[in-house]
């Protein structure tokens, strides 16, 4: 056992996607500053890693989403694709590349 006793171990214990997933979105929709971004806002959660894409309308708001997820307990890995856009556009399609941490929103 390498000389440690049981109470120097510390438990790694994983969340599922789903349940980090629903912990991220409940954290964002919180903040009311967010409200009107929230629908523009895609959410990625895989074996503690978070994407967040899409768009927000503001820098302030980009900064505020990351810093909320980031605080996140479980979230060991945030990877931030947020756009600014003053104005909203119609999306028609996501391409996620998990290997790269990116994910790329047509328009």
């Amino acid at each position: 056992m390498l000389g440690l006793s049981d109470q120097h171990l510390k438990p790694i214990i994983m969340e599922s996607n789903t349940n980090l997933l629903k912990r991220v979105q409940e954290e964002l929709a919180k903040e009311s500053r967010l409200k009107n971004c929230l629908a523009d806002i895609y959410i990625l959660v895989n074996d503690s890693a978070v994407i967040l894409a899409g768009s927000v309308r503001s820098e302030s708001l980009k900064k505020l989403a990351r810093k909320i997820v980031s605080e996140i307990p479980g979230v060991n890995l945030l990877i931030e694709d947020l756009k600014v856009e003053t104005h909203k556009q119609q999306r028609v399609g996501v391409q996620i590349d998990w290997a790269k941490g990116s994910m790329a929103l047509s328009h």
